[in-house]
């Protein structure tokens, strides 16, 4: 549509003509809109915010009943509607695609031209109806095409109207205008958010929380959760190999819930349950996937979400994956929790240990020391930390520290509210998985709770001491775990037994003997004798607790004095005998189990 001529420029003093003031009052219009616009694109690079807010200045300057905007999706190829004006037609943003070509709307963002219809919008033949947007209710339109200088589609806005002839030569070269200033400040945004993404990636490894990586698992968690926000993803999955024969690796799954839930996080071991948590979360999912590892594979970073990748994602992610290769190789290597745990154990003064823990990420509160030590496995010592570590992180929390090296791993728990009975417990269980499933056999002990860096040093030594206990009665208890609550009052007794211990081995020879005379001649002779030690001389309680008559408890000790050459109705110490009548008890009993 040509514009009418301008008219001349009033004189002075002289009326202005309708015409002209009309100009004049269009102008000024231009003038706000495209200076709110161009203050907008200054104020911030958020590509739907400038959208947005370019739907409600045109709306204001064209009298406009509804306003969309489109913009081009380059790896989906077609326009997503992503403002609009508020009301019924809104709620659509998001939802609403259209091909290039399809509708008016599609046909101005093919050809790159704008389109201006005053009345019978609905019988031209490029309409195509959404009935979502309700369009069959108005009776003009104006489509703009939002095209970069390079010639390149970024999108397109109509506005709409319910009556005839709404939209003049006046209006279309407002949204001419504002069509370009958009571009522009797309571009922009674009442009800020990439170098913004390109440069957090780079400095992936530099903001990764140092007390995240003390073990392969929780670096994993972690990292999840950081590459999700990186890639816009709605899942992002870690599965981690390591050295070694594969043998259910640990695997860390992030997930964003929406703003009420935030993103969880899970970790397993189980590669059919990973599956089964994919396939029922992201299937029909786009997903982009990036190995990592130094000299070999050592895992894969896979991200999820219901639009595609592009090529400049897949480059980010290839980025942050090279330096997570060189984190988990770290951590595999012990290079952070090996030199800390013996630090630990044998740091003299309180100000190192706690400068230690401090520098590690130690969260200051009720913190339960725990040892852990592994006494047999199936597989190359070498391998001890990487196989057990990921199951003393899941067991302490993401809150808590743990530190390995080699067979030996100190855990720091953080306990705001659980008692350490039930961490002793979960610890039982864990321990008694890998001996069973891992084929690792570890022993395990528990300190007393400390509440804060002073009590927590001696706690540690008290672990120690369990830990010790644990394995000096595990192999014949199959206890896995001690807390130093149970021994602590049992400290001394090791030294009175070695005061005893030349009695106690003899009686107990004595024993052992007639275990033996009773395995060959189907007798109850050791029994007897231990029985009658443990109630230190007692007939009455012998005969009781024997269940038999005092004729036969006499006949069978006489036949134990012909046998080793004495009686033992009457002996000194009743204490070591009592103690040795017990340990033969529990070997027999040990032997008939077997």
């Amino acid at each position: 549509m040509k514009p009418p001529a301008e008219p001349a420029a009033p004189q002075p003093n002289e009326v202005l003509p309708a015409g002209y003031r009309h100009k004049l009052q269009i102008a000024e219009l231009r003038a706000d809109t495209l200076s709110e616009l161009t203050q907008l694109m200054m104020e911030g690079p958020d590509p739907l915010a400038l959208a947005q807010r370019a739907v409600d200045l045109v709306a204001r300057a064209t009298n406009s009943a509804g306003v969309f905007v489109y913009l081009w999706d380059e790896q989906e190829q077609v326009l997503v509607m992503r403002a609009g004006t508020p009301g019924v037609q809104s709620q659509q943003v998001g939802r609403i695609t259209l091909r290039l070509g399809e509708g008016i709307t599609g046909w101005a963002g093919l050809t790159r031209q704008s389109v201006v219809l005053n009345k019978n919008i609905q019988q031209d033949p490029r309409f195509a109806s959404i009935s979502e947007l309700q369009e069959e209710d108005f009776n003009s339109m104006l489509v703009v095409p939002i095209v970069a200088p390079t010639g390149t589609l970024l999108g397109v806005f109509s506005l709409w109207s319910y009556e005839e002839e709404t939209f003049t030569w006046e209006s279309k070269l407002i949204a001419d205008e504002v069509g370009v200033l958009l571009a522009s400040g797309l571009l922009q945004a674009e442009t800020v958010d990439d170098l913004r993404r390109q440069s957090a990636a780079a400095h992936f490894l530099v903001d990764f929380p140092i007390n995240s990586a003390t073990s392969v698992l929780q670096c994993a968690q972690v990292a999840t959760q950081a590459i999700l926000k990186h890639m816009s993803s709605d899942g992002c999955v870690i599965e981690y190999f390591g050295r070694g024969p594969a043998t259910s690796p640990p695997t860390a799954i992030a997930m964003d819930k929406g703003e009420r839930s935030g993103i969880v996080v899970r970790t397993t071991h189980s590669r059919t349950a990973t599956s089964e948590f994919i396939e029922s979360n992201f299937a029909g999912h786009e997903r982009i996937s990036v190995s990592f590892g130094l000299t070999s594979t050592r895992g894969i970073v896979t991200c999820y979400r219901p639009r595609r990748y592009s090529t400049r994602e897949l480059d980010r992610l290839s980025a942050i994956c090279s330096q997570l290769a060189a984190l988990f190789e770290a951590v595999e290597l012990e290079s952070v929790g090996s030199s800390h745990a013996s630090r630990l154990l044998r740091s003299v003064g309180t100000s190192t240990f706690a400068r230690i823990l401090e520098e590690s990420g130690w969260s200051k509160g009720r913190t339960l020391p725990v040892l852990v030590r592994v006494k047999r496995l199936k597989f190359d010592s070498d391998a001890v930390s990487r196989r057990i570590a990921p199951y003393l992180q899941e067991l302490a929390g993401p809150r808590s520290l743990v530190f390995t090296e080699g067979p030996l791993s100190l855990l720091f728990i953080d306990t705001p509210s659980g008692s350490g009975e039930e961490i002793k417990a979960k610890l039982e269980t864990t321990l008694s998985d890998l001996d069973e499933h891992r084929g690792v056999s570890a022993f395990a002990g528990v300190g007393p709770l400390a509440r804060d860096v002073a009590s927590l040093q001696p706690a540690l030594s008290d672990a120690e001491t369990a830990l010790a206990w644990t394995e000096l009665v595990g192999k014949t208890s199959g206890r896995r775990v001690t807390s130093f609550s149970d021994i602590e009052h049992l400290q001394e007794l090791p030294l009175v037994g070695e005061g005893m211990s030349a009695e106690i081995r003899d009686v107990l020879a004595e024993l052992r003997s007639l275990m033996h005379y009773d395995a060959e001649n189907g007798t109850q002779l050791a029994e007897t004798v231990a029985m009658l030690l443990s109630n230190k001389g007692s007939i009455a309680d012998t005969v009781s607790k024997l269940h038999i008559h005092r004729n036969t408890l006499r006949q069978r000790l006489q036949r134990v004095e012909q046998l080793i050459g004495h009686s033992f109705e009457e002996a000194g110490d009743w204490l070591p005998t009592g103690i040795a009548a017990r340990l033969a008890m529990r070997e027999g009993h040990r032997t008939v189990l077997q």
